[in-house]
């Protein structure tokens, strides 16, 4: 049996690290991490996730050319998990459904698509993926029971043989185990190593790497990959809010200007009805011609036909609001028109914050360049496994075995105990496979870098296009506002003069029409800024408020569209 396959764990047999060195270095890697060997992280991070609790081992800062004595400690992550981005603060969970739900905000939306929208639960299943991967990797380190029963029961030499180890390979790179092992019968004059005392032989070594995998090996990359893993997943979670958290938002504002466009089409087609019925009575006294009368029938006509089309839009608006709208066990919830709040809000603000402290902010918040950086790192373990990989592989071993009962030879060469040490050297000469591994994770790494660059400057983009349309949308609201105002002023004027007498339904109708499309261009100038807040929002890498707290507000108060009771 090879000495690598004999091993347990030993913690006598590390040696100790110098906590002032190397855990400054580790500070500086992990900002979160603290050193403590006498504690092991608990992996039960979330409430749906229970994991055994082990080690948590972070790859340790390379060693320098002169260091010569092995070092080892065992690290305890205190955050190995970045969190969630706190839900916002609701004034109280709302319960979402048919029979309860009497109006929606866009609070509500949000709440919702934090806690059911399915496509954030898909991504918070990575956590569990993660977690799972860090503990099969744990694995490694796991205790092994090792049995073997070998019976030469017919032949010239009849023995028996049986053997019970447990092994461990160790952090630190080290592998251990312990036994015992008896030996009886007759043996072979070259096999009497065999044969053991009547009692049996209890045996126990270690090897100890002291170049190749001294630093780093196959099973501790892994670990520290999946360690690593588990805070990648993070940003990739809180990327999935983000996104999810304007989809909504932005679907929540097209329900709400759609609502408002209709109201827009209800009104002239009941400035219309209002107008037959008057036309009517003044046709039946001979004050107008019957023709202004079918006129006017033809303008109900037609705009009870936008009046349709108006309903359609709301209505395919309204589902797919519902794809982020939804009830408490998940459900999808089609929004009715009693549950209109009522419209846009009644004032919009201003952005002053110089655009330097929106890319500083942004820079700091959006998840993309943490992912990044945390793939970055994942791949510095992959070079230092590939860069020890070059090294030579020498193995220290010492082996310690003690017999015991009565002696199975005259000469008692089994009773002593017996302490053994050796060395293993194995150098591959050309090292093509540690140079190939080398080349290809810095390639990547440079790979890596430039994606960060780029993501970085495509962020800062992203906050001057989303700033632009913001104060582009800003004013494009006051200037439609005051277009609306001033149609509705002529509007009033061309039905006055109408009523008496010195207009034509013509010209009223022009009025009318003019009035309803600075109304609903009015509806299209909010829509497009509060729309334009959201992807501001996102691109500042909020997700849960509807503007941010350091904004300076400047307030333009618009007309509020008007509803027929």
């Amino acid at each position: 049996m090879s000495l690598t396959a004999l091993l347990l764990s030993a913690p006598g047999c590390a040696t100790s690290r110098s906590k002032d060195k190397d855990g400054a270095a580790l500070q500086e890697t992990f900002p979160n991490a603290s050193i403590d060997p006498t504690e092991s992280e608990s992996l039960a991070q979330n409430a749906d996730l229970r994991v055994l609790g082990s080690e948590e081992i972070v790859p340790p800062e390379p060693p320098s050319q002169e260091q010569s004595a092995p070092e080892v400690s065992t690290i305890t992550l205190t955050s190995a998990v970045e969190d969630l981005p706190p839900l916002p603060e609701f004034d109280e969970e709302i319960e979402l459904s048919d029979e309860v739900l009497k109006q929606v905000d866009l609070e509500m939306v949000i709440q919702a698509v934090y806690l059911h929208f399915p496509l954030i639960r898909a991504a918070q299943a990575a956590r569990g993926i993660a977690a799972g991967e860090t503990q099969a990797a744990r694995g490694a380190f796991d205790h092994k029971l090792d049995s073997g029963s070998e019976n030469q029961a017919l032949g010239f030499y009849e023995n028996y043989r049986q053997e019970l180890y447990v092994k461990r390979q160790t952090y630190w790179g080290g592998e251990v185990f312990g036994g015992y092992r008896i030996g009886r019968g007759d043996f072979e004059p070259w096999y009497l190593e065999r044969q053991t005392n009547a009692g049996g032989e209890f045996k126990s070594g270690v090897v100890v790497p002291l170049a190749q995998n001294r630093w780093i090996d196959e099973n501790r990359a892994q670990l520290w990959r999946a360690q690593l893993e588990r805070r990648r997943v993070e940003p990739a979670i809180q990327a999935e809010i983000i996104a999810s958290i304007l989809d909504a938002k932005v679907a929540y504002w097209h329900w709400i200007a759609a609502a408002e466009n209709r109201t827009v089409v209800q009104n002239l087609l009941d400035f219309a009805l209002t107008r037959n019925s008057a036309l009517k009575r003044q046709v039946q006294a001979g004050d107008r011609a019957e023709i202004e009368l079918v006129d006017n029938q033809r303008l109900i006509v037609s705009r009870e036909s936008k009046l349709i089309e108006a309903d359609r839009k709301l209505q395919q608006a309204g589902i797919k609001l519902s794809l982020f709208l939804r009830s408490a066990d998940g459900a999808p919830l089609i929004p009715d028109d009693s549950w209109m709040p009522g419209g846009f809000p009644d004032s919009i603000n201003k952005i002053e914050q110089p655009i330097v402290e929106d890319i500083a902010v942004a820079q700091q918040n959006r998840p993309e360049t943490r992912e990044l950086d945390i793939i970055r790192r994942q791949l510095i373990v992959d070079l230092d496994q590939a860069e020890n990989l070059y090294l030579p592989e020498v193995n220290g071993a010492v082996i310690a075995s003690q017999d015991v009962g009565a002696p199975t030879s005259f000469k008692r060469d089994k009773s002593p105990f017996e302490l053994t040490a050796a060395m293993f050297v194995d150098v591959p000469l050309q090292r093509n496979k540690a140079l190939g591994k080398i080349r290809a994770t810095r390639s990547k790494i440079a790979q890596v870098t430039a994606k960060r660059q780029f993501t970085s400057d495509k962020i800062s983009n992203e906050i001057r296009y989303t700033r632009a349309a913001l104060q582009a949308a800003y004013e494009r609201v006051g200037k439609i506002q005051e277009s609306a105002d001033l149609a509705v002023r002529m509007e009033l004027a061309e039905q006055k003069a109408f009523e008496l007498g010195s207009s034509t339904l013509l010209n009223v109708n022009l009025r009318e029409q003019q009035a309803a499309d600075a109304a609903a261009e009015l509806v299209t100038a909010k829509l497009d800024y509060f729309v334009a807040l959201a992807e501001y929002q996102a691109s500042l890498g909020f997700s849960d408020t509807l503007a941010s707290e350091t904004m300076e507000a400047e307030e333009i108060a618009l007309p509020a569209q008007p509803i027929e009771e």
